[in-house]
């Protein structure tokens, strides 16, 4: 298993989407509802509590502890020993959900236009991926590894803390869509599932990257084009399925109908895209002096 490992994350986005379906398949066409189902589709919160910690606490909690045992199963890929691997990914999630706190404050500072408004009872995902960047730089510092090494690293991990914290907001009830009806029929479409979805296939996808050492030219190359580019990956294709599924969430607008998640993955977006053209500039860079080079070699 742990050499195709990232098959489980496929597995996971495939109940994962008929779980949605099948929420809306009881708000719209069941006449009488499943226990797990409340109004609407929504997720009927039988207990208050799963083993005495709140349903998103917990679920974030057990992200955390996922992403720490994927770290552990791919130190030896980055070089990493047990006590570096244990410092960089038990700090990582908990440093995570502290950049998203203090976006989330800073979000409600810029709606109200007041610094008394700051409030860091929510969360914002993308103050998450903000202070993973800052993170990486300081362990890289910490560690003496290189930054891209690093980022390769944590892409991944980001990745399943991201997953954890959008199913919390489902079982918690909120970061979801506004109230629908269809007929006389009532549903709350679960968008937090659907962004479960493409979290895992977007993580499957880099588990297979670094798996297969996958590179722009030939694949037996050792310059792999793919080192240091999982986290511009992460920022282009989470940025694109981030801004199209807030058109479906209900947040407050701003300029041209857009919410400040979806200004935060333009952003994301263009820096994704453009460390990419420059990381595939240096590859090819690198390539035609590694030929030259040995051409010169065989020459002598």
């Amino acid at each position: 298993m742990k050499k195709r490992i990232y098959l489980l994350p496929c597995a996971l986005a495939g109940m994962m989407l008929a779980f949605a379906v099948l929420l809306i398949c009881q708000a719209l066409f069941a006449s009488e509802l499943l226990p797990f189902v409340a109004h609407g589709g929504l997720y009927n919160r039988i207990f208050n509590s799963i083993l005495g910690v709140p349903h998103h606490y917990f679920i974030m909690l057990f992200g955390a502890v996922a992403s720490i045992i994927t770290a552990f199963l791919r130190r030896e890929k980055y070089g990493l020993n047990v006590l570096q691997t244990a410092i960089f990914s038990i700090v990582f999630p908990f440093w995570a959900w502290g950049g998203t706190k203090f976006l989330f404050g800073f979000e409600k500072v810029i709606v109200q236009k007041s610094f008394s408004a700051f409030n860091p009872s929510g969360q914002s995902l993308y103050g998450g991926i903000v202070f993973a960047a800052i993170y990486v730089v300081i362990m890289s510092l910490c560690l003496k590894k290189k930054k891209a090494m690093l980022f390769d690293f944590v892409a991944p991990l980001g990745m399943i803390v991201v997953t954890g914290a959008r199913l919390g907001c489902f079982f918690s009830h909120c970061c979801g869509a506004p109230l629908r009806y269809v007929g006389e029929k009532a549903f709350y479409l679960p968008v937090q599932l659907f962004e479960v979805v493409l979290d895992l296939l977007l993580l499957a996808f880099l588990l297979y990257v670094e798996k297969n050492k996958l590179t722009w030219g030939e694949k037996g190359n050792k310059k792999s084009a793919w080192n240091g580019n999982q986290a511009l990956i992460v920022m282009v294709c989470y940025g694109m399925y981030r801004f199209i599924l807030e058109f479906f969430r209900d947040n407050p607008r701003f300029w041209l109908n857009m919410s400040l998640p979806q200004y935060y993955s333009l952003i994301c977006i263009a820096i994704g895209v453009w460390g990419l053209f420059c990381r595939r500039e240096q590859y090819l860079l690198a390539l035609e002096r590694s030929q030259r080079h040995a051409h010169n070699r065989r020459r002598r």
